[in-house]
């Protein structure tokens, strides 16, 4: 929300991007620290993220779309030049003035249609509110029972008791790149290939994968000599959170405001 009050709206759609990207790397950080330090020192080093943030964000300015609702247009408008990197009046442009009264523009409408923008429950039993709220919940329940997140929080556990070659702290640390490798391709394909081909692609993908990883397991319970497979586990988890993380994990929550009516999205 508060990307999307101050960002150009030509990169808005980037910019949210980062959201996932931030988990993504966020999960990285965590493997990586957590192979080299004690869980105990780990908290202490993360702590500093939160610290650094509020220190940078106590000095930024209140939004200007916020600062107009308050009816405080001045301070509105420093706000948005302090956003735009305009260090006086002398360096408005054009494009800044157009902008400020489109956003004063854009205030005013909201507050004429204030009564009319009311969401009350009869907003949720209209039949594009019902068919939005079911394709919501499906991809949702797609997402948190797909496995990628169960996989991606006991990597370790898995890779230890796979017997893969590699070490089970190595091997996070290289399934939490390919997720964020695989957020990355999301990103710069789904405009072009449509979050439906994605989606398909990545369900897909995840169940083959899923599929491969559950027989090596199946195998090495049963003591079937495995030792020629021994790069399976490594493969077949990377291959899922990779296909996972260009859909099913990212997309639903995009499209969750798609199928929605604006009213109540």
């Amino acid at each position: 929300m508060y990307i999307a009050d101050i960002a150009d709206f030509r990169l808005r759609g980037m910019l949210g991007s980062l959201l996932v990207i931030s988990l993504n790397l966020g999960t990285l950080g965590g493997f990586i620290l957590g192979s080299y330090l004690h869980y105990g020192t780990v908290p202490l080093v993360m702590l500093a993220a939160p610290v650094l943030f509020l220190a940078a964000t106590s000095f930024l300015p209140e939004t200007p779309y916020c600062l107009l609702r308050q009816n405080r247009n001045e301070k509105a408008e420093r706000s948005l030049m302090f956003y735009r990197g305009i260090r006086g009046h002398f360096q408005k442009t054009s494009y800044f003035n157009r902008e400020f009264e489109q956003l004063k523009k854009l205030v005013q409408v909201e507050r004429e249609s204030a009564d009319d923008n009311r969401v009350t429950w009869t907003d949720f039993c209209t039949k594009d509110a019902r068919k939005g709220l079911a394709i919501g919940i499906f991809l949702m329940l797609l997402n948190q029972f797909s496995g990628a997140l169960a996989i991606i929080t006991y990597t370790a556990s898995i890779f230890e008791r796979s017997g893969s070659d590699l070490s089970p702290h190595v091997s996070s640390i290289i399934v939490a790149l390919v997720q964020l490798l695989g957020t990355l391709v999301s990103f710069s394909l789904v405009d072009n290939l449509g979050r439906k081909i994605l989606l398909l692609i990545s369900t897909i993908g995840t169940t083959l994968g899923l599929f491969s990883m559950g027989l090596f397991s199946y195998l090495q319970y049963a003591k079937v000599n495995l030792d020629h497979l021994q790069s399976l586990p490594i493969l077949s988890l990377s291959f899922t959170i990779f296909l996972s993380s260009i859909g099913i994990l990212p997309l639903p929550y995009v499209i969750l405001a798609e199928v929605l009516p604006q009213k109540v999205s």
